[in-house]
């Protein structure tokens, strides 16, 4: 039976012919007609072993054989290897098998059975990453081996001083193509123009000098290698404070041999201080010429480590790929918006950061260092630029989607609202009036639902769920975590049962008996909205008339995890896409807002409802905790119920940190007469939702927990939150955890217990007391701790710059945004052949780092 990879090793054939041809009969390189028709044959051969994906890799073939431009085959087998792809990843799930089951459908053996898998699944998976980089490589090798080894493309392999050892050592960090160097960029760069003597070397500095060798010791064995050297001042400069100066490194093995008695180094590095004599560890180091002069140097880039390679090795290689094919680079921003901006061209800017003239003068060598030069800003403006043509590409295809009009009838909508046990504020009216106006527009709904902490949110979502059952569809809600996803049926359940709606909750860890009468449920369309987590991705898991998907707490999910339950609508003339609500824990930064979600339609709750106070919130440090606790006490004593937040679940070796179940213990009797309850992510469902439910009925009044109660939990009469460590969590969690107290109009207090010994903590802490606003804790987290960390790279579906930076370059990324909507306003599918390179950039991209980006918008 053939194999994804197969298939996908017949698709390169093809892409390769292809690229060395103009689509219209025989080169050099073979004929892109026949290519095609060999990768087509092996789709369909992979179609009749894939039958749930047939469909689909049937019409991937039928468009290779109809391509006839390089073009129509680049994009026809893009999207076949997108299909390929998705059924490897099918390959790499193993269902449990039913017989591992017990007789009674016991939990054991099934629970043995499922480890059992993922060991496989994880064992494949593993095997199956080692095989493509294996491919990767040999293909790579192939083409140049054909003469392709010009390019950005190019294999590593095929520069000068890359063999076979420091190229694995390359690739094993992700460093596979020529290309890949070209965009890897000096951490910093060195002044040898201004060589300081040693004698005058300022601790603390990082400064150029230079010296003779006066002696060289190595001691130890292996990665335990010690190396000492000694230099001496140069004959030609004066003698200062210091006579001699030390470099030393760690882990040196062979790095001795570079250096002998009497050789002239130029070092750079940060000058330390040990035992009186000045030293620099770990410094830059290049042999200078027989009779050179010290500040005979010029700027010099130096690179970032990059696994086991030299530094001299990697910077050559740099210099080699640059040299070979920077000038054969494609511009992805068009001449007319690089002349409006003022910005230098691609080549022009890494040429000019690789290679800074020696010419240049002390403003330009600090920005080159800081990273704020216009060359910089060019490659920091094309990485927005493609972002913001990605998020509007996709925006423009959406609206061109088919999806179902959902028009509900007023009455049932009046009565959705009725059935809440409170009023609507004015926001929550305004924006549940924009999602009604979308759900009855016939093309996707996209929309973002910000708010702060108690808002509101929630009810919105009932009430848009309300809407669409009214007219007749089903709707998906998916959360990040089982107690998210009860809690949030828990409120379903009031609001369904007075308009008669069909609930049910889907998780992992329900029973086989439960599961399989929701899938018939959910397939014949008996039910009308489905609560869960994840578990509503699971590929036997059937719609009968999807047409409103809700996903809570967005950045918790991956996009193709989004993407996986928008695509189960389907309609009687073909795939529907349904409306889509993503609605954020916290507020977005407006930074953040324009990269991740471009276009995509904002609605946001800046309104709490009327009578809720904001918590007071204290900050302990360690010494001060019993006080933090008998505040605590008191609050008890008046018969208020407060959670206790610890950052672990069980005791740690490695980290000096409360965590839960020791708390638990040690609340037990600091507080005999309250009832003490603990939560972890680590309980079985069962188990948490009993203690939770205790805790709702106050008959548990104090509750040690780790963050599972961050989001989504409800309970109106808590009133004290006291976080130990509160220095280990970010700004918009702590805000969130604040957020479970005072939600019954009372008042109520924060108490953070914390070791803040960084400057970072220490302003987090502050914030949180000086402010309770949502919007402002966004944009104080988003400059403490950058968009990286804020919501987490890969789950928010943030691209990863390489080169931009959120906080510095926002004005940038406004100017990509507008030039972005107008080339498109002006030319929506690139066909200018001015706008080329962008789009051959998207295409490049689409399978790419972009590829998140894309889809991120629908």
């Amino acid at each position: 039976m053939i194999c994804p990879a197969e298939v996908l090793a017949h698709l390169a054939q093809l892409a390769t012919v292809a690229a060395g041809s103009d689509g219209a009969g025989d080169t050099d390189e073979g004929d892109p007609r026949a290519a095609a028709e060999l990768a087509a044959t092996s789709l369909g051969a992979l179609a009749g072993a894939v039958p749930e994906r047939s469909e689909a890799l049937v019409a991937a073939a039928e468009n290779l054989r109809a391509a006839r431009s390089d073009l129509e085959f680049t994009v026809a087998v893009a999207r076949a290897q997108r299909h390929v792809m998705a059924c490897a990843d099918d390959q790499l799930v193993d269902p449990v098998d039913p017989s591992a089951k017990g007789a009674e459908g016991g939990t054991t053996a099934g629970k043995e059975g499922r480890e059992s898998a993922e060991d496989r699944r994880k064992a494949r998976m593993k095997e199956r990453r080692k095989e493509a980089r294996a491919y990767r490589q040999a293909e790579d090798l192939a083409r140049a081996k054909r003469g392709e080894a010009t390019g950005i493309q190019a294999p590593i392999e095929t520069l000068p001083g890359i063999g076979k050892v420091t190229g694995q050592r390359l690739r094993e960090r992700g460093v596979t193509q020529v290309g890949d160097l070209i965009f890897t960029l000096p951490r910093r760069y060195d002044d040898e123009r201004k060589v300081v003597p040693i004698g005058d070397l300022v601790i603390g500095e990082r400064l150029v000098t230079a010296g003779i060798v006066a002696s060289v010791r190595a001691s130890g064995y292996r990665g335990r290698r010690r190396l000492e050297v000694v230099l001496e001042p140069l004959p030609e400069h004066p003698s200062g404070r210091h006579g001699a100066l030390r470099l030393i490194w760690f882990r040196a093995f062979g790095l001795e041999k570079r250096f002998e008695r009497g050789q002239r180094f130029r070092v750079s590095g940060v000058v330390d201080e040990y035992r009186g004599q000045v030293q620099i560890a770990h410094p830059d180091t290049s042999r200078m010429e027989s009779g050179q002069e010290a500040e005979a140097g010029g700027v010099v880039p130096r690179y970032p480590d990059v696994g086991r390679v030299a530094p001299g090795t990697l910077a050559r290689a740099i210099e080699a790929s640059v040299a070979r094919a920077a000038g054969g680079l494609i511009d992805s921003v068009p001449a007319s918006v690089r002349e409006a901006e003022g910005l230098p061209s691609l080549t022009e800017a890494l040429r000019a950061l690789h290679r800074p003239s020696d010419d240049i003068d002390d403003e330009y060598f600090e920005a080159l260092n800081a990273r704020t030069t216009p060359e910089h800003a060019r490659l920091a403006f094309e990485e927005f630029f493609l972002l913001e043509l990605a998020l509007h590409h996709r925006r423009a295809i959406d609206a061109g989607e088919a999806s179902e009009a959902l028009v509900a009838p007023e009455a049932p909508v009046a009565r959705a609202r009725a059935a809440l046990p409170f009023t609507l504020t004015t926001a929550q009216a305004r924006v549940v009036d924009e999602i009604g106006a979308d759900l009855g527009r016939d093309r996707p709904m996209r929309r973002i639902l910000q708010g702060d902490v108690g808002s509101g949110k929630t009810a919105v979502a009932m009430l848009a769920a309300a809407r669409a059952v009214a007219a007749g569809a089903q709707v998906a809600f998916m959360a990040p975590t089982e107690l998210l996803a009860e809690q949030h049926f828990r409120n379903f359940e009031g609001v369904a049962k007075a308009l008669g709606l069909r609930l049910a909750l889907v998780v992992g860890g329900a029973r086989a008996a439960h599961r399989r009468k929701v899938k018939k449920g959910l397939r014949e369309g008996t039910i009308d909205v489905a609560v869960g987590t994840h578990a509503l991705l699971t590929e036997s898991l059937e719609f009968h008339r999807l047409r409103l998907v809700i996903v809570d707490e967005q950045h918790r999910f991956g996009v193709g995890q989004r993407l996986r339950l928008v695509q189960k609508g389907e309609g009687t003339e073909g795939p529907i896409s349904p409306h889509l609500l993503v609605m954020t824990a916290t507020p977005i930064p407006r930074s953040l807002a324009l990269a991740l979600y471009g276009d995509l339609d904002a609605s946001i709750l800046d309104e709490l409802p009327p009578g809720r106070i904001p918590p007071t919130t204290r900050a302990y440090g360690l010494e001060e905790r019993d006080e933090a606790l008998r505040q605590l006490g008191r609050a008890l004593a008046k018969g208020g119920q407060a959670y206790v937040i610890c950052p672990l679940v069980e005791e740690s070796e490695e980290m000096d940190l409360r965590d839960a179940t020791t708390t638990f213990d040690e609340m037990k009797k600091r507080f005999p007469e309250v009832p003490v309850g603990l939560v972890h992510g680590r309980m079985g469902s069962e188990e948490r939702n009993a203690a939770m439910a205790a805790f709702t009925r106050g008959d548990v009044r104090l509750l040690v927990s780790t963050t599972v109660v961050e989001v989504g939990v409800d309970v109106s009469a808590a009133n004290v939150v006291l976080i130990e460590h509160a220095e280990r969590f970010g700004l918009a969690q702590l805000h969130q955890l604040r957020g479970r107290v005072g939600r019954g109009g009372q008042k109520s207090a924060c108490l953070l217990v914390h070791d803040a010994t960084t400057d970072e903590a220490q302003a987090r802490v502050k914030i949180m007391c000086e402010t309770s606003d949502g919007f402002r804790i966004a944009e104080e987290d988003l400059a403490i701790r950058g968009p990286g960390e804020l919501f987490g790279r890969r789950q928010s579906g943030l691209p990863g710059f390489r080169f931009g930076d959120l906080r510095r370059d926002l004005a940038l990324l406004g100017l990509a945004r507008d030039h972005a909507r107008r080339i498109l306003e002006d030319d929506p599918n690139l066909e200018d052949p001015a706008h080329a390179g962008a789009r051959a950039a998207l295409t490049r991209l689409s399978e790419g780092p972009l590829k998140v980006v894309r889809e991120e918008a629908g």
